[in-house]
């Protein structure tokens, strides 16, 4: 074994012993009581879970929605003189005489 091994060893045997002491026994029912509490607990609904997110989620969609608008506008509004290629007629016209 190598010394970290020897030195984790040596130190859960001398923790083991103040383990029981800080714990001791729990008290008659105590295992009882806690899965009666456990049982009488609500189950979240989902309505709940979405009330709670439901604010932060609304400021993420306008966020990214308001994000997605601008880069839109600034693509759409373009500032060139001459027309896009696609809008360009095609004519017979020749350079040749």
């Amino acid at each position: 074994m190598n010394r970290f091994d020897d030195r984790w060893k040596i130190a859960t045997e001398s923790a083991r012993p103040l383990w029981h002491e800080a714990t001791g026994d729990l008290p008659f029912g105590f295992a009882s009581r806690a899965l009666a509490r456990w049982r009488e607990t609500p189950v979240e609904s989902w309505a709940d879970i979405f009330c709670s997110f439901g604010r932060r989620a609304m400021i993420a969609v306008l966020a990214v929605s308001l994000a997605s608008a601008g880069f839109a506008y600034f693509q759409w509004y373009e500032t060139r003189i001459e027309p896009p290629a696609l809008e360009r007629a095609v004519s017979p016209e020749s350079w040749l005489p």
